[in-house]
């Protein structure tokens, strides 16, 4: 919580130990963003979509609500996922949306502007652990990342010795 806290949060939730949708229920709090980055499928959504997402809000995942390879079915699902959640942000919420994002392009306009945050200083990457490119050091990096304890991006340095 004192990394989350020096990177600007105000206030904070454990989700170890505390439903984050009911902690921010039992509080009155609503959000304009709710952004996910862990991929925690239908529930997450569910208990955005249940009073947690404020009027005009948009729900942003990078995953959906399954991680899979990419097929017809999926992209399907994924497509019924997208059209009804707007559907619900527009008529419950009155506007708003939900956004749906399962792989960055890495073209060079949306890497511009991410190095303009950057240089800005708005946007900087919090680095728990780095570790070299060789097989033990790539072992190493991965088992410590499992452990779920990185407090940061565990990264591995491509062609480098550490």
């Amino acid at each position: 919580m004192e990394l989350v806290h020096s990177l600007g949060a105000d206030e904070t939730v454990n989700y170890r130990d505390t439903d984050v949708f009911e902690a921010m229920r039992a509080a009155g709090k609503s959000f304009d963003l709710i952004y996910d980055t862990v991929g925690g499928g239908k529930g997450v959504w569910e208990g955005a979509a249940a009073g947690v997402l404020a009027q005009g809000g948009h729900f942003v995942t990078i995953t959906g609500d399954i991680q899979r390879n990419l097929d017809f079915t999926d992209l399907l699902t994924r497509g019924y996922q997208i059209l009804t959640r707007n559907w619900f942000c527009l008529v419950t919420l009155g506007g708003g949306g939900y956004h749906q994002y399962t792989q960055p392009g890495g073209d060079e306009a949306a890497l511009v502007v991410l190095d303009a945050l950057v240089q800005t200083g708005k946007l900087r990457a919090v680095v728990d652990k780095a570790y070299g490119f060789e097989l033990q050091q790539v072992k190493e990096a991965f088992a410590y990342l499992m452990t779920g304890h990185a407090r940061g991006k565990v990264v591995i340095n491509i062609g480098t010795k550490l």
